[in-house]
Order: C-alpha cells, then sequence, then structure tokens
C-alpha cells in the first residue's frame, strides 16, 4: 500500500486556508454575515463586533466552558472555537505567535463575508 502524505508548509498556510470553503455552520453554531452575529441554537447570539481583544474571545470561551444547564451539548465550546478560527483566522490576525495584534471584528467579519460571497 502506498499512502502519500501531504505537508503544508507554514508559509503555505494562508494560501491553503484561502482555498477552503467559508461556512456560516459549526455545529448548532450559525453566523449570520448580515449581523455579524453568532447564534448558538437561536437562543444565545453572540455579537461578534464586540470582540475586538482576545481577552473578550477568551471571556467568550471559558465563560460558555462553564455553561452546564442542560441546554449546551458538549461540542458547543469546540464548535465555537472553530467558527472563531474560520472567521477571524486568530493565528495572522490576533496572536500571530502568542503576540497580541490589534484588530478591528467588524473590519475581519467583512473579508470573512466577501469569501462567503467568492465561493
Amino acid at each position: 500500500m502506498n499512502l502519500e502524505k501531504t505537508v503544508i508548509l507554514s508559509s503555505d498556510l494562508h494560501e491553503w486556508f484561502s482555498k477552503t470553503k467559508p461556512k456560516t455552520k459549526w455545529g448548532h453554531w450559525s453566523y449570520d454575515p448580515k449581523t455579524f452575529y453568532l447564534t448558538y441554537k437561536h437562543f444565545y447570539p453572540v455579537d461578534l463586533t464586540t470582540k475586538n481583544t482576545n481577552s473578550d474571545l477568551l471571556n467568550l470561551i471559558f465563560q460558555l466552558n462553564t455553561k452546564d444547564n442542560g441546554n449546551w451539548d458538549s461540542d458547543c465550546v469546540s464548535d465555537l472555537v472553530k467558527a472563531i478560527d474560520d472567521i477571524f483566522y486568530p493565528q495572522a490576525n490576533c496572536c500571530s505567535s502568542g503576540e497580541n495584534k490589534k484588530f478591528n471584528a467588524i473590519k475581519l467579519c467583512e473579508k470573512y463575508n466577501k469569501k462567503l460571497k467568492e465561493k
């Protein structure tokens, strides 16, 4: 059996990510490109325009990680992280090499919306 491995060099990551089809759903999370809201199961809206720092993003993640009242499934937080990763692309825009970067959530959402329209 001949198995081929695909190696993506870090310099090629941005190009590889830009070729992946953008989404509007991650598990029970859905993104509304008109309002810039991520909503969980139609009852927990998150206004992404207010998430302009790494602290804002982490606060949201850890806040939801403590929820356990039957309304949240086991993939709630991991799906949220995937959504934030797709929309904000934090490794490039928020915290490259572990360094805090200034970013504008509205601009990042607008950039993601462009990708949605292109694909």
